[in-house]
Order: C-alpha cells, then structure tokens, then sequence
C-alpha cells in the first residue's frame, strides 16, 4: 500500500487535498497554542529578568493579568464580529496585529509602556486564532471525528511543547528570546496561512460553495429558514399534532365555556 492510500485509510478524510488541509491546520493549531501558552507563561519571567527601567518584578502579574483579561474579552468580541466576516478575513486580522504587536514590543523591549500594550494587544489577536483557523478549514472539508481528534491532539502538544522549548531558550539566551520565538511563531503563520488558502482552494467543497466576498458573509453563506449552519447547511423539522386535534381542542374549549356559563347562571 502506498503512503498516500496509507494516510487516507488511517485519517479517514478522503482526497489529497483534505489531507493537506488537514495537515496545515494541525501545524498551525500547534503553532497557536504554542505561542498562546508561551507568551502567558513567560511574560511573568520577563518583568522579572528584563532589567526593563521601571517595571517592577510584581507587575510580572499583573502584566499576566492583562493578557488574559484581553484574551477573554478577544473571544467575547469574536463572537458578533464571526457573524458579519468570514473566518479567512478574521484570521488574517488576528496574525497581522500579533505580528505588529510582537514586532513593536521587541523593538521597544526597554519602554514600560510598551511592554503593557504590547501584551494587551498580543492577548486580545491571539485569542480567536484557533477558534477561527478550525473555521475556516471547515469551509474547505468536512470536519469528521479523525480529523477532529488530529486537530485536538497537536494543538494539545503545541501547548505542552513549546513553553519547554521557550524555556531552554531563556535559560541559555536571555529573556529577550521568549519574544523573538513569538514573534517567530507569528510571522510563521502567515506563510501557513497562504498554504492553507491555496489547498483549501482546491477542495471539491469550497468550489461547490464559493464565497462572494473575501471579507463579509454573503446571502448564500446565511441560513434564513431552519436551523443549521455555513459549513453544512442542515434543517430541522418540528412535529405538532396541534393541527390533527384542533377540532377536538375546539370542542373541548366551547364545552369549558358552556358550563362555566351554566355554573353561573345557577349562582
């Protein structure tokens, strides 16, 4: 058996091009996690290792605090935001503003001001990145429960490794590195990005419901009647047998009226 009818047998997702779909959302659910769990771990040790003129070792936690009080609020904001754009135009947001926000707190490392920004903004791009990149490969296959299990899995590992990784780095380079291994990571997204574009491209589905508009959600891309969703359209009958026994409720209300009237009429 070759290697690509090995892959499709053990996965279970079909062509070619679901498997590479597959293949470049696992890698960057493991890259988003990462620097997600990365950034919110060492940031503490930064304040503390900087030297930053100004930033006190117990602002450490609160720097941490920030960044998860943004990415709260990051996800709470995505929800309406996801109803109106489509998750290739969110994603794409996401990267580019943790890129800058990296790009600027590196730059000015030694400005106290900035790191508070810096990691504000890194926390509230960051949060909807998994979220949304597991959206958009929905356009582009079907999410079945192999492929869910693969996404879940690498992103777990990207979570556990990469604090390790950043680890080892601050140990032997300095506190300067955790950054530059975000923002790494950050930049690294956007060339997954293109490749995840361009073989979700190529899928039979996105071709089979191409989007009109690149940034807002469509009238095809809405369900108006029944309940379902962008991905997989699906409706939902409800059942009443209100209509079979309207003649038998009517009676029965008329008889209800006719001896309350009686009732009284004997008071």
């Amino acid at each position: 058996m070759s290697m690509g009818g090995w892959l499709r047998q053990c996965c279970a997702c079909g062509p070619r091009s679901v498997i590479m779909v597959t293949a470049i959302t696992c890698v960057m659910l493991f890259v988003f996690d990462g620097l997600q769990s990365s950034f919110a771990n060492y940031i503490y040790t930064y304040a503390h290792e900087s030297g930053v003129e100004g930033l006190k070792k117990y602002e450490g936690a609160i720097l941490d605090a920030c960044f998860w009080g943004f990415f709260a609020s990051g996800r709470l904001i995505a929800v309406p935001i996801a109803s109106k754009v489509t998750a290739s135009f969110m994603l794409v947001v996401n990267i580019i503003g943790c890129s800058v926000a990296l790009f600027v707190t590196l730059l000015f490392r030694w400005n106290h001001v900035i790191i508070y920004l810096g990691t504000c903004s890194v926390g509230l791009f960051v949060s909807s990145m998994s979220p949304t990149v597991m959206s958009m490969a929905e356009q582009f296959i079907d999410i079945n429960p192999s492929i869910t299990t693969c996404l879940v899995v690498v992103a777990a590992l990207g979570e556990a490794l990469c604090p390790v990784i950043v680890g080892n780095l601050v140990v032997n380079l300095g506190p300067t590195s955790f950054l530059l291994f975000c923002l790494a990571f950050s930049l690294s997204a956007i060339f997954l990005y293109g490749a995840l574009s361009m073989s979700g491209k190529q899928t039979a589905k996105y071709n089979a419901a191409r989007p009109e508009s690149w940034i807002w959600l469509s009238s095809k891309q809405l369900i108006v009647e029944g309940e379902g969703t962008y991905i997989k359209p699906s409706g939902m009958k409800y059942y009443s047998r209100m209509s079979e026994d309207s003649d038998s409720t009517t009676n029965m209300e008329m008889a209800a009226v006719g001896s309350a009237e009686n009732l009284t009429k004997q008071q």
